[in-house]
Parts: structure tokens; sequence; C-alpha cells
């Protein structure tokens, strides 16, 4: 267990829990806000999203003790990685084609970020401190 928390990790669960709240407790005036009119599939289907990022939020925030990079942590950071990037990818596609909103452009760009420091965290090795008793 690491002495400090995985920073990381909590701007990461903090990031998933702000976009789970809305999700779980207001699909329908997201929907609204969105000009969608609301149906029971569309706030199913939001809430089901919403308690998939709550579920992650709670992971990171659990795990953020935890040493994350290299062998270490490995299939947190990989799915981290995975979500974080699909959502990247998939709201990127969205975002060139639909007219510009802020809050879909920041959001994407939230998750571009995340999803490239994940990245290192699953590709580059930790450097490694001598152990000075040795």
């Amino acid at each position: 267990m690491n002495p400090r928390p995985s920073l990381l990790l909590i701007l990461s669960a903090a990031v998933y829990f702000a976009g789970a709240l809305p999700l779980l407790f207001a699909p329908d005036e997201l929907l609204t806000y969105a000009g969608a009119p609301p149906s029971i599939l569309d706030v199913t289907l939001l809430q089901l999203l919403g308690s998939a990022l709550f579920g992650f939020a709670m992971l990171n925030w659990v795990s953020r003790y935890s040493r994350v990079g290299g062998i270490f942590g490995r299939p947190l950071v990989a799915a981290n990685l995975s979500h974080a990037g699909s959502a990247a990818l998939l709201l990127g596609h969205i975002v060139k084609r639909v007219p510009f909103s802020i809050p879909l452009t920041g959001i994407m760009a939230l998750y571009g970020l995340l999803a490239v420091a994940f990245g290192y965290k699953f590709f580059v090795q930790p450097q490694t401190v001598a152990d000075p008793k040795s």
C-alpha cells in the first residue's frame, strides 16, 4: 500500500462521480436539456450508465492508496483506460457530427485527458528507486 494516494485515481473518481449523479437522479431533465423527449427506455439507459460510472468512481476511490503503474494495479488501470479511451473516441465521433457544444466538447476533452493519463500508466514502466538499505 502506498503512503500517498494516487492523484489520478482521486481525480478520475471525482469526474466519474460528478457524471454519475445527474445520470442517476435527473435523467428526465438531461433528456429535456438535450432536446429529446424522455421515454422509459432512455431514462433507464441513462440511469444504467450512471450506475456504471458510480461503480467506476467507487472502484477508483477505494483503490486510491494502491500502487498503480507497471504490473501493479494493471487490471484497475486497464479497466479505466478502456472506459476513458472508448468514451473519448465515441464523444469525438459525436462532436464531429453535431453543432458545436461547449459541454459536450469539454466532456470529450476530459475523457481524452483521462485516457492519455491511464494509457501512460498502462504502457510506461515506473522508475525504480534504489533501496538505500542495500
